[in-house]
């Protein structure tokens, strides 16, 4: 009985040791984890895509944080809005101009645009209405050439 009172009283460092081996077992974890993202990053086409995003974003830092300050500035509601609107547009056409570009360089790589061709297949196979057809096509051909002379 006295070793029950004792636990209960003690209940806030109850599984304390097993809480520190699972904490410890997961840092393990996320540090084998962040080893291997960046041997990926050291070692691959992609990796290196990425590096060089990070990069492209770390060199424009102070112009986003500068457009941050203007979107969250407490200026006038025309010229917050008016920046918002410009920042938006140069995004699209950023976005655009993106699109025209690897369309561009897809474009050299293939060496020729798309096209695509239609097969047409005539079934020309003779027919009692095609022979109509015909017979009429020289009368008047016949009669024409008798009004023409």
């Amino acid at each position: 009985m006295l070793a029950t009172t004792a636990l209960n009283e003690d209940a806030d460092f109850v599984g304390y040791m097993e809480n520190l081996e699972q904490m410890e077992r997961e840092r393990e974890r996320i540090n084998k984890m962040l080893e291997e993202h960046e041997l990926w990053r050291q070692t691959t086409w992609g990796g290196y895509a990425v590096r060089q995003v990070q990069a492209l974003g770390k060199h424009f830092e102070p112009f986003f944080l500068a457009v941050s300050d203007a979107m969250n500035s407490e200026g006038s509601e025309p010229t917050r809005l008016l920046i918002l609107i410009t920042i938006r547009i140069i995004v699209i056409s950023i976005c655009i101009g993106m699109v025209y570009a690897v369309g561009s360089i897809i474009n050299m790589i293939t060496g020729k645009e798309i096209i695509i061709e239609e097969t047409v297949v005539v079934d020309d196979a003779p027919s009692k209405l095609n022979e109509a057809h015909k017979k009429e096509e020289k009368r008047r051909g016949a009669r024409q050439k008798k009004k023409s002379n």
